[in-house]
């Protein structure tokens, strides 16, 4: 497992290689700074998203932060729903 941003050579390559291939954020919310900076996982490896080139895109910074934020949002609130459904066990 690799720790913080751009940890290994491999990681800062592939970083690289996506930002190179996706100069402009592919996300464009309000207030996309349009440059990426930030290499983004399309599906989220949250969802089985994988490490593959194919799945990442290059976003700026502010957008970034705006998907994994609404993704993290998600999450809690998928976890919050399997907590209030009942066990089958107990049905």
């Amino acid at each position: 497992m690799t720790w913080g941003r751009g940890s290994t050579r491999q990681s800062r390559r592939e970083r690289e290689q996506v930002l190179a291939a996706w100069p402009t954020c592919h996300l464009r919310y309000p207030g996309c700074t349009i440059v990426s900076t930030d290499d983004d996982h399309v599906i989220p490896k949250s969802q089985d998203g994988s490490d593959d080139l194919a799945n990442r895109r290059g976003a700026c910074h502010h957008c970034h932060r705006i998907k994994s934020q609404r993704e993290s949002a998600a999450g809690r609130a998928r976890g919050r729903q399997r907590a209030t459904e009942r066990h089958p066990g107990l049905l």
